[in-house]
């Protein structure tokens, strides 16, 4: 298994980080750590008022992987500025990248813009809402398909198009019933995705466009203000990006679809989906939440001491594999057309 999801690292200490954003950045600051699933993140505050955001990487982080975030990055706010991304600060030497020993090993650090919001996660949700964050996405993955490229082979345990390698980790998942419905998840995603998604082009996508990585104005839950985290981009099929943000939002309606249809809606009102992309939403919308469960058990069981942050999201996929269970791919895929004729 990847050492980024494996291998625990020594955390870096506030003074540490306060003392290489002063000797790196030029900048007088107090730091306070943010939680990460495997990076340390720090929220630095500069004394003239500014604030930032400080991402150290893990060790076992190739610096390429790294390097094509800030290059995306830096595409999306040259191509499209008015997407709230963050901006890669250079260091003092004109750098975006600081390669430096902490505790021993070698690591990535790099200075971004903090955004301000309010996590999505924490306020009102709604059907406007959720349209809001498929147009939004549609808009981010407008941008990233204009990569100038090349595009590389990442290795990222969360990249669907390896979904396969979650199988040993199924049998790590509690109760048989549960590990029934990932099995089967899992095998209608190799029968019925694999086959049909040659074609599909390839591009830069977020992949993780959950409710934690959006932040909204605490005045209009349905103004997007912050699309932050981007350390799980893979390159993929655009249709797997809006199923992993559709998969957060499976939530309790009259339809199991209904809340999902909505950001489903709102990402074809901006780019039109085609037959076969809405045909396959209905095996990738619970393949990631298969993924998720299985991934984020095994990796709490390894890392207990961050356990709480790691299965955040664990209660709600459990609830959505549920619910989908009870919808036909037929039936999906009539949905998914509906919804979008009424957007």
């Amino acid at each position: 298994m990847d050492s980024r999801f494996t291998d625990q690292v020594s955390p870096i200490s506030v003074s540490e980080a306060e003392k290489f954003v002063t000797q790196h950045f030029g900048i007088r600051n107090t730091a306070h750590p943010l939680g990460s699933e495997r990076d340390q993140n720090f929220h630095i505050r500069a004394t003239d008022g500014g604030e930032f955001l400080l991402k150290i990487t893990h060790p076992g982080e190739a610096l390429d992987s790294t390097a094509f975030q800030t290059a995306c990055l830096r595409h999306v706010a040259a191509v499209a500025p008015s997407l709230p991304v963050p901006r890669v600060l250079d260091d003092q030497t004109g750098e975006p990248h600081v390669r430096s020993i902490w505790s021993g090993a070698e690591r990535t650090a790099r200075m971004l813009t903090f955004l301000a919001g309010e996590p999505l996660h924490r306020g009102e949700r709604d059907a406007a809402q959720r349209r809001r964050i498929g147009e939004t996405l549609a808009n981010l993955d407008a941008a990233l398909a204009t990569f100038p490229g090349p595009l590389p082979i990442l290795d990222i345990i969360w990249d669907m198009g390896r979904a396969s390698s979650i199988r040993p980790l199924i049998g790590t998942i509690p109760g048989a019933e549960q590990r029934r419905m990932v099995e089967a998840r899992l095998e209608a995603f190799e029968r019925r995705v694999l086959p049909r998604q040659v074609g599909l082009p390839a591009q830069p996508i977020h992949n993780d466009f959950n409710p934690h990585n959006l932040l909204v104005s605490p005045q209009d839950h349905r103004h997007i203000t912050g699309i932050i985290d981007f350390g799980d981009i893979a390159v993929a099929p655009r249709i797997y990006d809006l199923a992993v943000a559709a998969s957060y939002q499976v939530l309790d309606g009259e339809h199991p679809l209904q809340t999902a249809s909505e950001i489903v809606a709102g990402y074809h009102s901006v780019t039109p989906l085609t037959e076969m992309e809405v045909a396959l939403l209905h095996d990738l919308i619970p393949m990631r939440l298969a993924m998720a469960v299985s991934i984020t058990g095994w990796r709490a069981e390894m890392h207990p001491e961050n356990r709480d942050y790691i299965l955040r999201n664990s209660p709600g996929a459990w609830r959505a594999l549920h619910q989908l269970s009870r919808v036909s791919p037929a039936e999906a895929e009539d949905y998914f057309h509906a919804a979008n004729r009424r957007a």
